[in-house]
């Protein structure tokens, strides 16, 4: 769903928190100006208490509420993500801030002067279980700026490519060039899995010392606290005028389905185990074995796949994200907020034809999304192939209100979907 720029202040600001009010005439105006232009008619007391009481606590049971809201299964993975965000985010508040039941400015001595390091994230899972999708709704719950970068993208100074400080100049372009807001935004990195050095186990034999090794030193600093000066404008050759970024608030997630991993896992917690016992998980679908070794995941697996000692020690918190089981695919074809259904129906709904699936036709995209092995990416892929021709002839249906339903038949290409006019009432 496309965001609304507010025509007062020509800002796009909105928010699920803080949404867009569209008037007559098509003139929207966002909450900021609200509670501006409030004062020429002597109700901003009234605005900002109803602003203050209406606003969700940021608190790990309200993250992880919101992204149950969006996110299917993962529960451990969306716990230990709203419990990080949470700290992190007491971190780096100001004197005067409340993140937690006190500000900052009213902690016992004592406490004052204890240093909180960060705790930047690495999220390890197949592809398509959610990784980048969790990053994004949180950002989006926060309302800080957000990128994602891809880690095959980067390389080491001196070779052709981006270099690892181009994602603070990215990070600060989304943020509308403020540097207070960059300096508090998340930074996404997907695909890090792919930068494991030359010789690891797992996936490191795809390594390349260009973007591996190389670019793992060179985001050490970055992630970590440095100062980082980007040219303000990069369209002038001549332009001397430079932007310092202070990068220790900026919060870093990594993501990589670390293809291979649980092997290392499964070596490791094996060793020496022969005879009965030792072949026990024979049984189990791989989804269900590979769960159960996930679950077990260490730094030392990390580290034999490729990623650098390092490295992984400026990664406070590991999470690992499940296969999806088929009952959490069919979930997330219709469940979420913006789920896949969801989103063809308000797209019909604008030609006024109600949009329906019927359970089995749900099956059977799953069942297609399974054989292509890419997660909830593989579910898109199904639906907009069924949906294609219905698309194509939608625009040309008479006037009224219709239905179009997807049943078995039209899920498997066996039969076109027929759009029925409904009898007004």
């Amino acid at each position: 769903m496309a965001k609304r720029t507010c025509s007062f202040c020509g800002q796009v600001k909105e928010t699920e928190l803080e949404p867009v009010i569209t008037g007559p005439f098509k003139v929207n105006i966002c909450m900021s100006c609200v509670l501006r232009y409030a004062s020429d008619f002597g109700i901003s007391d009234d605005l900002d208490a109803r602003s203050e009481s209406n606003k969700v606590r940021l608190i790990p049971k309200e993250i992880k509420s919101y992204l149950d809201q969006h996110i299917i299964e993962q529960e451990t993975a969306k716990k230990t993500l709203s419990v990080a965000v949470y700290n992190h985010y007491k971190r780096v508040m100001k004197d005067g801030e409340k993140v937690g039941t006190v500000s900052a400015d009213a902690l016992p001595k004592a406490l004052e002067e204890v240093r909180l390091t960060k705790g930047n994230i690495l999220m390890v899972g197949p592809t398509g279980v959610g990784k980048t999708a969790i990053a994004e709704q949180i950002a989006e719950f926060l309302d800080v700026p957000f990128i994602v970068k891809d880690a095959t993208t980067l390389t080491s100074a001196g070779y052709v490519g981006e270099d690892v400080e181009s994602i603070i100049r990215s990070l600060w372009e989304a943020a509308d060039r403020d540097v207070e807001k960059t300096e508090r935004g998340i930074v996404v990195i997907d695909e890090v899995d792919k930068i494991a050095r030359r010789g690891g186990g797992g996936g490191g034999s795809q390594g390349r010392d260009v973007g591996g090794e190389g670019v793992q030193q060179g985001l050490l600093k970055l992630i970590e606290s440095t100062q980082v000066n980007i040219q303000a404008d990069m369209g002038q050759v001549m332009s001397n005028k430079m932007v310092q970024i202070d990068t220790s608030n900026i919060l870093f997630i990594f993501c990589g389905a670390f293809v291979g991993i649980e092997q290392l896992i499964q070596q490791r917690m094996s060793t020496g185990s022969i005879g009965f016992g030792a072949n026990k998980s024979q049984n189990k679908s791989k989804d269900k074995e590979y769960n159960d070794l996930i679950k077990a995941l260490s730094t030392q697996d990390l580290i034999k796949f490729g990623l650098i000692p390092e490295f992984i020690g400026r990664l406070a918190v590991v999470v690992p994200l499940e296969s999806l089981s088929k009952d959490a695919l069919k979930e997330i074809l219709w469940k979420p907020k913006s789920s896949l259904i969801r989103q063809y129906q308000r797209l019909l709904n604008l030609n006024n034809i109600e949009l329906e699936f019927t359970d089995d036709a749900m099956d059977v995209i799953v069942e297609d999304a399974i054989k292509r092995k890419a997660g909830a990416r593989g579910l898109r892929s199904v639906i907009e192939r069924i949906m294609l021709d219905i698309m194509y002839v939608a625009p040309d249906t008479e006037e009224g209100h219709k239905r179009c339903v997807v049943d078995e038949e039209v899920a498997k290409g066996l039969a076109k979907a027929d759009i029925v006019l409904l009898e007004s009432a």
